[in-house]
């Protein structure tokens, strides 16, 4: 929020005196210091979020002073429990000069201020959208936070807030709404916008399976950019309304926001036409090796494949969720796995470019979730006979198999087993001596 709508804020709630004169403010007894640092009374914060400390630390000193038995931090939960109170008592009182003290400080601002948005064709506004792939957003953004601080002399920074537009969105959207007159605050536009950025923000980040298949990706992406020009078109189709019955401002010749869009259009859709028109064949990068090296490449990357995916896929499908094992992998073999991609980066692709080359046939990934599947079964067998081996007092070796034991295979007991057991299965290795002791 600017001043503006602070001064607003506080003369409406001032306007509510019985809000204001309440003896015992619960979110003050709640949170206490959070309390004052939220409604801006930063003396009160520090007051009350140091003094407890510094009270403890003074009851202590003094009681070892005169010599009686007392901790540091003894008088703490006491002392914390009071400022609570107190913070309880004198909040509304001291919020109330607060707002008094900022309403009289800012009393030339003019609150009925209606700031006025430029109009813009809708058909114009929609194909700028859509060929800089969404991201003229962010531009009509700036554009409308530089109206707002021109007509309201409030420094709301419009280039930063234009930066982290998706989550200023809302704030934005709720001017304009005051400004055109609009029946709503556009608040559910503003949420689907907000939410389409923070998916993208999160999937960058975290590795989602679903958009590993690259015609979901696509069709998911352009499904965003049109959702999220439906959202700001309704916003400035708005604008265009109020301005028409209104004689606002009309549309401006806006030479940045052609010039954006160029950038932005070469930036996004141009490198995609000219990925379509040179085409990189990634499926290409495998005939600089020889077809030793080839296969050694395939056997690295489906081991790590098998290791960090499939076996995850394989436990989910049975009803386990595998929580560590694939983080266990990817730890242990760190530097086995880190100079792999160092040498299919120099070639061009990505560990992530070759699994989808090796594992784009729903054949393969159905071979190798089956082959891992007889892996799990495989290590259930061999626990099984070590068991089995132990009971008999004999060697595993001459242990004979009892087809009556199948029944008692539970693949989730495996998976928990893999799960918990990861580092020590891939540290014994071939020997399974640590198996040969779980089992008994």
């Amino acid at each position: 929020m600017d001043t503006t709508d602070y001064v607003k804020r506080y003369q409406k709630e001032l306007a509510e005196n019985k809000k204001n004169n309440a003896p015992f403010n619960i979110w003050a007894f709640l949170f206490s210091s959070l309390y004052f640092f939220y409604v801006r009374m930063y003396g009160h914060f520090l007051i009350f979020f140091f003094s407890p400390l510094l009270l403890d630390i003074i009851f202590t000193a003094l009681a070892r002073v005169f010599g009686l038995a007392l901790a540091q931090g003894d008088c703490f939960p006491f002392l914390f429990i009071i400022f609570h109170f107190v913070a309880a008592f004198i909040a509304n009182p001291n919020y109330k000069k607060f707002k008094q003290r900022f309403v009289q400080e800012h009393k030339d601002v003019d609150t009925s201020i209606r700031a006025v948005y430029s109009s813009m064709p809708l058909g114009k506004f929609v194909l700028y959208l859509v060929l800089s792939y969404g991201l003229y957003g962010f531009y009509w953004g700036f554009k409308n936070w530089q109206k707002y601080s021109e007509a309201t002399k409030d420094d709301v920074y419009p280039l930063a807030r234009a930066i982290f537009f998706p989550v200023t969105i809302l704030l934005l959207f709720r001017k304009i709404a005051y400004s055109v007159e609009a029946k709503s605050n556009f608040l559910w536009q503003g949420c689907v916008y907000l939410a389409i950025y923070l998916f993208w923000f999160t999937e960058s980040f975290v590795n989602l399976d679903v958009l590993n298949n690259p015609v979901f990706e696509g069709v998911f992406s352009v499904s965003s950019v049109i959702v999220a020009t439906c959202c700001l078109a309704s916003v400035q189709a708005a604008i265009n309304r109020y301005n028409l019955a209104h004689g606002g401002e009309k549309a401006e010749k806006d030479v940045g926001g052609i010039v954006f869009v160029v950038i932005t259009f070469a930036l996004t859709w141009g490198v995609f036409i000219v990925s379509l028109l040179f085409p990189n064949n990634k499926n290409s990068f495998f005939d600089s090796y020889s077809e030793e090296q080839q296969i050694k490449i395939a056997q690295s990357v489906g081991f790590i494949y098998r290791h960090t995916k499939v076996y995850s896929q394989v436990c989910a499908q049975n009803g386990y969720v595998l929580k560590n094992y694939p983080n266990v992998f990817s730890e242990y073999y760190a530097a086995d796995i880190l100079k792999l991609k160092e040498q299919l980066l120099n070639n061009g692709v990505s560990l992530k470019d070759v699994e989808q080359i090796m594992f784009s046939n729903p054949e393969a990934v159905k071979k190798i979730q089956d082959s891992a599947y007889e892996e799990l079964y495989g290590l259930w067998m061999f626990l099984r006979l070590a068991q089995a081996a132990e009971e008999q007092g004999i060697a595993i070796e001459n242990v004979k198999w009892d087809n009556q034991w199948n029944a008692s295979f539970d693949i989730q007991n495996i998976c928990a087993f893999f799960d918990l057991y990861g580092l020590e299965i891939l540290k014994d290795g071939d020997n399974k001596d640590f198996l040969k002791e779980r089992a008994l």
